[in-house]
């Protein structure tokens, strides 16, 4: 299998640890699946657009990456753009994303799902229909257990 590493390179401020301590990770995970004979590319996350092109080499990117250039908020980007191309990658899709970036978002959406677990028969069946209205306007990941 053809397998992508996607890692965000760091931004211009960081250390040289904080660059360390994302090779670590994306080192340990590319040993792993050299181990089970998997050829693996390590491919950085820049605006230049050439890692789009090494993913859709892949048979699947292990998307590690949480921003570029150490912006959080174009993580939802990648992942988009994985997502739009059809592209087989690991973690959640681009709604998820997005929604547990915004804490506001997240909070809200963790305190229905909470209510629903707790609360009794009746409210249960309210809150569930509250998140097949979730479901119909975007929130499919979150309903269909992609919230990881």
């Amino acid at each position: 299998m053809k397998l992508v590493i996607l890692y965000d390179p760091g931004a211009d401020d960081w250390t040289a640890e904080d660059v360390a301590g994302v090779m670590v990770a994306v080192d340990g995970i590319a040993t792993i699946f050299q181990a089970l004979n998997h050829q693996v590319q390590r491919v950085p996350v820049r605006h230049d657009m050439r890692w789009f092109n090494a993913c859709r080499r892949a048979d699947l990117v292990f998307n590690l990456c949480e921003g570029v250039r150490g912006v959080a908020q174009w993580e939802d980007h990648v992942v988009g753009t994985l997502e739009l191309a059809g592209i087989a990658y690991t973690g959640c899709g681009p709604w998820t994303t997005a929604a547990c970036r915004r804490k506001a978002v997240a909070n809200t959406l963790l305190k229905l799902v909470v209510t629903l677990a707790v609360g009794d028969g009746r409210f249960r069946r309210r809150a569930a229909l509250s998140l097949t209205a979730l479901a119909a306007a975007g929130a499919a990941a979150l309903v269909f257990g992609r919230l990881a």
